[in-house]
């Protein structure tokens, strides 16, 4: 019996030895030429959003950790019927559109498949805390950093105080969490909240949460918070 290596379904590569899906470089050209041309303009036509909006959804058929950066584009049609009418692009989605464009620019197309199955934590025995008068502390099981807030960080959002060293060490850790889905715990409802909604309307944390979303990208993790007690 002969075992079939890869697999082509709806446009996707799917290959069963090495464990990887293929995105169509056709696709993430198509793709980055679409937030070009969007990147440049004030405005654009409902039937533009929906080409845009239909072509990361295919790619976050693959790229799984980027689902979030399409929601935005597709809040800016709600209420919009017709094709040829006009919607204004606002910051915000372009900031999004700039993390794609990062983002695809290097990617390859060939993202590994990722586990089935969550890791906490506490199993991975990543910790993060942070004091609002003081500092911040993360440790990957043996190794750790910390370090001091600057003077104009102190007494700020204590959930952008705790979200920073989630962020720093997936930037210094990721690579060991490659392919990996991670349930973070935290006693922050508020971070679990703006975790894994991905969005938020304080500017300052949303500039993080993009931070997050690419380095998630780019490590092909699927990164989710869950809240428990603090002692």
């Amino acid at each position: 019996m002969v075992l079939l290596q890869t697999l082509s379904f709806a446009g996707i590569e799917l290959d069963s030895l090495s464990f990887e899906a293929r995105l169509p470089s056709d696709k993430i050209d198509k793709c980055l030429s679409l937030i070009s041309d969007f990147l440049t303009r004030k405005k654009v036509t409902l039937e533009e959003i929906q080409s845009l909006t239909g072509v990361l959804k295919f790619t976050c058929s693959v790229v799984v950790p980027g689902r979030a950066l399409w929601r935005r584009l597709i809040v800016l049609t709600v209420g919009i019927h017709s094709p040829y009418h006009y919607v204004r692009i606002n910051r915000e989605v372009k900031a999004d559109l700039k993390l794609w464009q990062s983002f695809l620019t290097s990617f390859n197309g060939r993202p590994f498949f990722l586990e089935d199955f969550w890791d906490s934590s506490d199993k991975l025995e990543l910790y993060t805390d942070a004091a609002d008068s003081l500092g911040f502390g993360a440790v990957f099981g043996s190794i750790w950093c910390y370090g001091k807030w600057p003077d104009n960080w102190l007494h700020q959002n204590i959930a952008m105080l705790e979200f920073y060293p989630i962020v720093l060490s997936l930037y210094l850790w990721g690579h060991q969490m490659r392919n990996r889905c991670i349930l973070f715990l935290t006693d922050n409802e508020a971070l679990v909240y703006v975790i894994n909604k991905q969005s938020c309307k304080d500017k300052n944390l949303m500039f993080y949460v993009r931070k997050l979303v690419l380095v998630c990208l780019q490590n092909n993790i699927l990164f989710k918070a869950k809240h428990v007690q603090g002692v």
